[in-house]
């Protein structure tokens, strides 16, 4: 290259390095571990930054793991360990790193198959706030399996705006319902009631007593009320992220009474 070459080349480098560094400064700004991931800033310090919380996801599932009675040796398929490390070191909220565990340690007893990895997928799109309304559903609900079909059903959870507010510390009742629309999209819970148009003023309590039904329908106050369920999925997911590897029907089999009585329902106290 000559002489003359290199310096009309000289102002496009240094172009080039001011887009880059300009670019490196502002991700830095608005997410420094992606601008670090990128090359853009230190990778070494994304790397540690995903390693540890990879290691606290990996390190709560062989807790887990290590709980089960006899079992089968463990054994992860390779794909799963991969995408689980891709997706979930990404996340360092405590709730959404147990859900990671869970699912770490129930696909180590799939018979080394790659079937969870639709669970990972579904998971890797949920946020800490659906995480949270999710997790909330899936313990204040009450079981049953129908005699009909042996299915295990989960009924709906009936629960006031302002309890929702409570638990996820979100403010707006709009950024909820997206939270809970997003659940929905994704097929794990249903629900009915649009909280986009609720008042602050219509829902001053939050909810402390358990829902009555016969006082609420009688005198029009259902729209107080907020109706979340779980889907098949659903559940299927909540079993899995606790580290359940078995199927809804086999490990509720000996905990629900099997019955085609809606009244008869078995409520199971999971930690919350």
């Amino acid at each position: 290259m000559s002489k003359e070459d290199t310096d009309s080349s000289q102002p496009l480098n240094t172009l080039a390095k001011g887009v880059v560094d300009g670019t490196g400064s502002f991700l830095g700004r608005i997410c420094l571990p992606a601008a670090e991931e990128f090359g853009l800033l230190l990778r070494d310090k994304v790397k540690h930054w995903r390693n540890k919380n990879f290691i606290k996801i990996t390190n709560d599932a062989e807790k887990l793991i290590s709980e089960k009675r006899n079992e089968s040796t463990p054994n992860i398929h390779p794909r799963i360990l991969h995408s689980i490390y891709e997706n979930g070191s990404w996340s360092e909220e405590e709730e959404i790193q147990k859900m990671w565990s869970g699912l770490f340690a129930s696909s180590c007893y799939e018979d080394g198959s790659d079937r969870s990895i639709f669970y990972v997928d579904i998971l890797s799109k949920i946020s800490k706030n659906e995480a949270t309304i999710f997790n909330y559903v899936c313990k204040s609900s009450e079981w049953r399996i129908t005699i009909s079909e042996n299915l295990v059903e989960a009924l709906p959870v009936f629960t006031e705006p302002n309890k929702l507010k409570s638990i996820t510390k979100i403010d707006n009742f709009e950024d909820i319902e997206e939270s809970i629309s997003h659940l929905q999209f994704l097929g794990l819970i249903t629900h009915v009631t649009d909280l986009s148009n609720s008042k602050q003023d219509h829902y001053d309590s939050v909810e402390t007593d358990a829902f009555d039904s016969d006082y609420s329908g009688k005198d029009g106050l259902w729209h107080n009320y907020v109706e979340l369920s779980l889907t098949s999925l659903g559940i299927r997911l909540f079993l899995k992220a606790q580290g359940i590897e078995k199927r809804p029907s086999e490990y509720f089999k000996d905990k629900v009474p099997v019955s085609d009585d809606k009244e008869d329902f078995f409520y199971d106290m999971w930690e919350y």
